[in-house]
């Protein structure tokens, strides 16, 4: 029995390969959209976009610079259409 993981170390090594899937998500998304030149990771799961939008990608909030609001989002793609998106 010494061998086996509690069921909270299972739970902890669940939560951080969660966390990892979800900033490899990110940086996926940020070189499809062309945004590495323009973006600055201030953690381990958020950014800054033109030093003006902040995307925290645990939560998939967006925040805009100056503003006390945030905004919840369903993906970094939906966040990148409705800040940064062409129209824009």
């Amino acid at each position: 029995m010494s061998d086996e993981k509690s069921l909270t170390e299972i739970m902890k090594e669940a939560r951080k390969e969660r966390k990892q899937r979800k900033r490899t998500s990110l940086e996926n998304s940020i070189k499809k959209y062309k945004l590495q030149d323009r973006t600055k990771w201030i953690n381990e799961g958020s950014v800054v976009i033109d030093d003006m939008y902040y995307y925290y990608c645990q939560s998939k909030k967006a925040k805009v610079k100056g503003r006390n609001e945030y905004y919840q989002m369903r993906g970094f793609s939906h966040f990148y259409d409705t800040f940064l998106g062409v129209d824009k």
